[in-house]
Order: C-alpha cells, then structure tokens, then sequence
C-alpha cells in the first residue's frame, strides 16, 4: 500500500498496489468512502488505525515520494 500525504496533513491518499490490498481495503473501509481515482481518500485522525489493521494483516505500507 502506498500512503501519500506526510504528518500535518489533513487527509491522506491510500493507494493499493494490488488486488489484495484492494480487496482489504473494500473489507475494512466502508462503501461510502471517499476516492479519488483508484485511490482512497483517509482523514487524518483514522490513518494510523488503519495503516496499523493493514500492517497487522501482513501487508506492506510504503510513502510515497510525492
């Protein structure tokens, strides 16, 4: 997964890199997210849950350079 957004920011962009990652991402955050392209739009105060529930699943996050 590839976060893009740094500390301070309001909102974060949540960027799966394959289908697996789309898949928790459609498990775990609701229907009615916000999206922005094929990219997940994450306020600031849920980011750490969620970025802690995908590295506990065993999945990879990774900032982006942006």
């Amino acid at each position: 997964m590839i976060v893009h957004g740094q500390s301070g920011d309001t909102v974060f962009l949540l960027e799966p890199e394959d289908d697996t990652e789309r898949e928790w991402l459609d498990f775990n955050i609701g229907d009615d997210a916000m999206t922005w392209g094929d990219r997940i739009v994450v306020e600031h105060r849920y980011i750490n849950d969620i970025l802690a529930g995908l590295q506990g699943d065993g999945h990879t996050v990774k900032r982006s350079d942006q």
